[in-house]
């Protein structure tokens, strides 16, 4: 509009080039250059003005905090809305607060458009439910890639949003995911950590046989490059070959640090199909051979802090369901050691003290998890501490 507003001045002053005195049409060039000059330095300051406004919203952002960084985010993406990188970190805090929003959504909906959500204010934002958030996400998203067609973190991204969406509310959202994933690792063809979300998202779709070939192609494209053990290993464990998961979980719970997946809710549900598949014993030598393996031991004991808890807190739980309550209780005092906080493992350990015999300690290890736990646990450690009282 800057641009045509002072093209067009011009012409009412000067009139075309192509007519009147000869002295126009010197000037016409210089002119329209100048008007261009202009838009351009205006456009920058534009960009640079909001850009400044997103840094105040980058340790809002970097802290995980959603919700305080929102306003500053539209803000942001009002003030450029041409440029992709403001609607991809906008999208992403509505992601981000999805995950622990609550289920279900909100009728009728709270937003219509783009222009709806850059309007929110934090106080209806805060009401939102898990797919209202999922869908201001999308809306935002889509934005972005209308803008930069040609940018893989956009497909990325959407893969992203449609896997989260998938798992935690709407299965069907996951050939979405399926499909923005290809077409990040299509224009992407070397980057292995696409593939690898490619394959998780084909696993949570039950494609386990295609998720096993992508993760086969990461391999192929990046010789070298390992891939999620804990990945792999669900690959194996859907196709029933219980014995070959467990050969990927080993060593993926030793590795500095250990994938994500496995310091998951999911971890039991693992180690008690391997339970299942009365391969207790197996579990617990490949884990303390991982463990102790040299080249891990050697490192510095902070960079494998998560490690050792992952390990401990599987060795725990699989000396427990052997009944070697004593290596039990090790195992679960050296991941406390390594997480005091984590209310889950006092509980166990209080569960093996309790077996043990030992009743003033598990009811200090009861005591320590009702510390901890979420107010939703309350009742259920009230039992305990109860029971360990008598």
């Amino acid at each position: 509009v800057l641009l045509l507003g002072a093209v067009g001045l011009t012409g009412l002053l000067l009139g075309s080039p192509s007519g009147g005195p000869a002295w126009r049409a010197r000037l016409w060039p210089g002119v329209v250059g100048a008007a261009v000059a202009l838009w351009i330095i205006v456009g920058n300051t534009t960009l640079v003005a909001a850009d400044a406004v997103y840094k105040e919203a980058q340790a809002y952002v970097d802290a995980h905090r959603a919700i305080e960084a929102l306003p500053t985010l539209q803000r942001a993406a009002q003030m450029a809305p041409r440029e992709d990188y403001f609607y991809l970190r906008l999208g992403g805090a509505f992601l981000e607060m999805a995950q622990t929003a609550p289920v279900g959504r909100t009728e009728p909906p709270p937003f219509r458009d783009l222009d709806d959500i850059l309007a929110l204010d934090v106080a209806k934002v805060r009401a939102f439910k898990r797919d209202d958030h999922f869908r201001a996400s999308e809306i935002v998203l889509q934005q972005a890639l209308r803008l930069s067609p040609l940018n893989t973190d956009h497909y990325a991204n959407l893969g992203r949003l449609y896997f989260a969406w998938g798992v935690l509310s709407q299965p069907a959202h996951l050939p979405q995911s399926i499909e923005y994933f290809e077409r990040a690792t299509q224009q992407s063809p070397r980057a292995p950590q696409l593939l690898l979300e490619l394959a998780r998202a084909q696993v949570a779709a039950k494609q386990y046989d295609r998720a096993a070939a992508s993760l086969a192609h990461a391999q192929r494209v990046m010789p070298g490059w390992r891939p999620d053990g804990s990945l792999a290993g669900d690959i194996e464990l859907a196709r029933g070959n219980v014995r070959a998961a467990l050969g990927a979980y080993a060593p993926a719970f030793a590795s500095v640090p250990p994938p994500p997946a496995l310091l998951d809710g999911q971890v039991d549900a693992r180690l008690e199909a391997i339970v299942g598949a009365g391969l207790s014993d197996e579990a617990i030598a490949a884990l303390v051979r991982a463990r102790d393996d040299p080249q891990r031991t050697a490192l510095d004991a902070q960079r494998r802090a998560q490690s050792d808890y992952a390990i401990n807190v599987a060795l725990g739980f699989l000396y427990y369901r052997a009944k070697r309550l004593p290596e039990a209780a090790t195992a679960f005092e050296a991941a406390i050691r390594a997480q005091p906080e984590q209310w889950l493992i006092h509980r166990n350990l209080g569960l093996v003290y309790y077996e043990l015999g030992q009743r003033s300690r598990a009811l200090a290890a009861f005591q320590q998890a009702q510390r901890f736990a979420p107010r939703t646990e309350a009742a259920g450690l009230q039992d305990l501490i109860a029971q360990a009282q008598r």
